[in-house]
């Protein structure tokens, strides 16, 4: 290295002229002594490019050197090129030069790639696009083709495996596999032309036996998520699609849910919901009419009925029932003197009638929770008493007069209905 005199930021430009000569003379002596060196850089630091498979000038002669010391060594009446093919890369020299060239093939057995066999075709430091370049086609992709040894009519064809443990080493496995099945347990698709599955699976018997990783799709890695697949064991084996964050809630202890949502789900203006019955009969559907009503619509020919009015709702034989969920902003106005309230699809009751009376029965489905509003009379006595009987059970155990503009709130479980 140059010897360099200092230079100090007070000195003037004509003090500081003549160490700024000499520091230029210095420095342009070391280059051309560095340049004139047969020893400036050391061949592992000197990048090579050329026919032997090298990074360094280094590694280019370690190469060479290993070839010669290997053709040397088989020198006789062995065939030179031969010789010389048998040695790989790295590593000690073939014995035969069909070893190196199955080798380079890879161990085939029935089931694929042989788990031990071929661990180092998968081993590598560097890291690589992988794909297949093709100036057949004019666009700039790169393709990765994973292809059948010929036209599958059964069995499996292209297949990509991706490991969560290692594999190779006879481990316990989590895998998920991309391929083609013409039959998987004899399911031949919808076209009877095979499918391609997105399966996981793990090994039986092991510590991951009935714990199958999820399935799952998301955006910016898993920070925005869209759903998964889950795979339950419990009653029954069965794959749940959940949709939105989360896991599951309500599935594993309800064998007949297949789908579970953590966000509100949304049909557009003018969709339907349908419902067929067992043996794939359409049996009816359902739609929202303007922001009022839940419509349900019978088919052939039958009445369509709105859900949350005064109708029933009654399609044909069949009973549409309808949980507290889908009743909202209904009420129905008792105008009338009556001991029976009939709250049937109504969320919201007003008790107007003429004289003073007393209800004894409340008609509605279980869950269903509504609120009675009196507005029956302004001064007392009150014209609305609610009975506390075996099916009205009131908090007071007694029966409850209601005041002008008072309103009492009722939940039915079961067959009684109980003050909230």
């Amino acid at each position: 290295m140059a010897d360099l005199q200092p230079i100090d930021g007070s000195m003037t430009l004509e003090e500081a002229w003549p160490k700024l000569r000499d520091n230029d003379t210095a420095v342009n002596v070391e280059i051309v002594e560095h340049k004139a060196s047969e020893r400036a850089h050391s061949a592992e630091h000197i990048t090579y490019e050329g026919d032997i498979a090298a990074e360094t000038v280094s590694h280019a002669l370690d190469a060479i050197n290993q070839r010669v010391e290997n053709i040397v060594a088989e020198a006789g009446d062995s065939n030179t090129e031969i010789v010389d093919a048998r040695q790989p890369e790295g590593g000690a020299a073939y014995s035969t030069l069909k070893g190196r060239l199955d080798a380079a093939d890879g161990v085939v057995t029935e089931g694929g790639l042989d788990r031990v066999g071929a661990t180092s075709k998968f081993v590598s430091t560097m890291l690589s696009w992988i794909g297949i370049v093709n100036t057949k086609f004019s666009d700039n992709a790169t393709r990765f083709y994973v292809l059948a040894k010929s036209k599958v009519t059964t069995g499996v064809g292209g297949c990509i495996k991706l490991f969560a443990d290692a594999y190779h080493l006879g481990q316990a496995y989590r895998d998920l596999g991309i391929y083609f099945h013409a039959d998987q347990e004899g399911d031949k698709g919808y076209h009877g032309n095979g499918v391609f599955w997105v399966n996981g699976k793990v090994l039986e018997g092991s510590e991951y036996d009935n714990k199958n990783p999820d399935i799952g799709f998301s955006f910016q890695d898993g920070r925005i998520i869209g759903g998964r697949w889950v795979a339950l064991f419990n009653s029954i084996a069965r794959a749940v699609l959940m949709i939105g964050p989360g896991l599951p809630k309500h599935a594993p202890s309800n064998p007949e849910i297949g789908l579970e949502s953590s966000k509100s789900i949304a049909l557009q203006h003018g969709q339907m919901l349908y419902m067929y019955s067992d043996d794939g009969v359409y049996a009816n559907s359902v739609r929202t009419q303007g922001r009022k009503y839940l419509w349900s619509i019978a088919p052939n020919g039958g009445e369509e009925k709105y859900i949350g009015g005064v109708k029933k709702y009654e399609l044909d034989d069949a009973k549409f029932e309808v949980t507290n969920a889908f009743v909202t902003a209904s009420r129905r106005n008792i105008q009338s003197n009556t001991s029976t309230i009939d709250a049937t699809a109504v969320n919201r009751v007003v008790m107007n009638q003429p004289d003073a009376n007393t209800i004894t029965s409340i008609t509605g489905i279980d869950g269903q929770v509504v609120t009675i509003l009196n507005v029956a009379g302004n001064a007392s006595p009150q014209k609305t008493t609610i009975a506390n009987n075996a099916t009205i059970v009131l908090k007071g155990g007694a029966n409850l007069p209601l005041a002008y503009n008072q309103t009492l709130k009722l939940e039915k479980i079961g067959a009684s209905w109980y003050e909230v």
